[in-house]
């Protein structure tokens, strides 16, 4: 009974421990590793190397280490310890050769960089929206996407004309924006002609699915399209030079399409 007694005893402290060495001993601030080193370090190497070699298979097989939470690899719940090396630095906080091996592939540590909960939201956010953007500019050149465009139940189209128009993402981030710039993106949150500019963009894109329906921009004065009188503002850029005339990319767009104007004649 008491060789039992003494076994089950054992049993919970390599059980309490193994969950020390994951989530407590690597974190704890008060060195209270130390009190067990060669154990706990032991523990947490095989455990890491383990971990190590589902990343290894995982990356092998996806070309990054985008592990949704809710994954799973032979029960061992990846996804979950990835979140928590990301947000917390279990097993890479104290080593920087760990945290450099995920760094290498693609992994965002936030647990020192002083983030707030919304910022960590923020930068999955983008990390998300920039796989979509790689994805669109890859197969079009471009990221002149439409603003009703989707992508898998997300509106890119609507989160790219905000990031534009308001700064979403990019406003206090230089490499975002940098990004986004080297990829043909213009913004104008920062400037006065932001409310012209998302109202350009959507005539804009009328336009162009009339050009492709048409073959040119000889729209009747009185066309509309999903109760916008695009005849009438075309009528009014040609003769007045709405939206134009100190905008010399716009007014070329539409002259490459055939399209005169009058209002500096």
């Amino acid at each position: 009974m008491e060789e039992d007694e003494a076994e089950k005893g054992k049993e919970k402290e390599e059980e309490e421990e193994e969950v020390e060495d994951g989530y407590t001993l690597d974190n704890d601030p008060s060195g209270a590793q130390s009190s067990r080193p060669r154990k706990s370090n032991g523990r947490n190497h095989e455990k890491w190397q383990r971990y190590k070699e589902i990343f290894s298979l995982y990356y092998a097989e996806n070309g990054d280490l985008k592990i949704p939470r809710s994954y799973e690899h032979q029960g061992v719940k990846i996804g979950a310890i990835l979140a928590n090396i990301r947000l917390q630095g279990c097993f890479v906080k104290d080593n920087p050769q760990r945290k450099q091996w995920l760094l290498e592939r693609g992994v965002i540590l936030t647990y020192d960089s002083g983030l707030c909960l919304s910022d960590t939201t923020s930068v999955e956010k983008w990390q998300r929206y920039k796989e979509i953007f790689s994805l669109y500019y890859s197969e079009n050149g471009d990221l002149n996407m439409p603003h009703s465009y989707e992508y898998q139940g997300v509106k890119i189209g609507r989160v790219l004309s905000d990031i534009r128009c308001y700064g979403n993402y990019v406003r206090d981030n230089a490499p975002r924006k940098l990004w986004l710039l080297d990829k043909g993106v213009s913004f104008t949150y920062d400037s006065v002609n932001s409310v012209s500019e998302e109202k350009w963009q959507r005539y804009k894109e009328i336009f162009s699915l009339y050009y492709a329906e048409n073959g040119d921009l000889n729209m009747p004065e009185r066309y509309e399209y999903q109760g916008v009188k695009i005849g009438n503002i075309l009528s009014c850029i040609r003769h007045k030079g709405y939206f134009v005339r100190d905008n010399a990319p716009r007014k070329l767009w539409l002259l490459e399409k055939g399209v005169s104007f009058t209002y500096d004649s």
